[in-house]
């Protein structure tokens, strides 16, 4: 984990299962503990349906750690750094495109509301 003066903090999530070899995330620190039940859920499943299910499951219990509201999660993965692609959401749980004002299906010319009225709603950023 490594610290900065903006109140962002990244992390290596390489050894995630079905994780890309080389893969950072960076958010606001207010976000660890979500970021550590998503470990708990990666690490815990047989594979990605099961973690998805877990997920589910706690989001119907109430016990899905909620994300900061407006904080940015930029993800950085690849087979190694240099060939590692930037992928960039927004926090905004429970958030539905009527609350937000955006879609809630994808398009590549803007924002767009992904998961919308759940604790893991957020906006997508389209990349290059």
């Amino acid at each position: 984990m490594k610290a900065s003066e903006n109140g962002l903090v990244c992390w290596d999530r390489s050894d995630v299962p079905g994780t890309a070899p080389f893969a950072v995330q960076c958010s606001a620190a207010g976000n660890l503990p979500r970021f550590e039940q998503n470990r708990t859920f990666a690490f815990e499943a047989a594979d990605a349906d099961e973690r998805r299910a877990m997920m589910a499951a706690a989001e119907a219990e109430g016990k899905r750690v909620v994300a900061k509201f407006g904080t940015v999660w930029y993800s950085l993965n690849g087979p190694d750094q240099e060939n590692a692609r930037l992928h960039t959401t927004i926090a905004v749980p429970n958030a539905t495109a009527e609350t937000v004002g955006l879609p809630d299906s994808r398009r590549l010319d803007g924002l767009w509301l992904m998961e919308a009225g759940t604790s893991s709603a957020h906006l997508m950023v389209p990349g290059l």
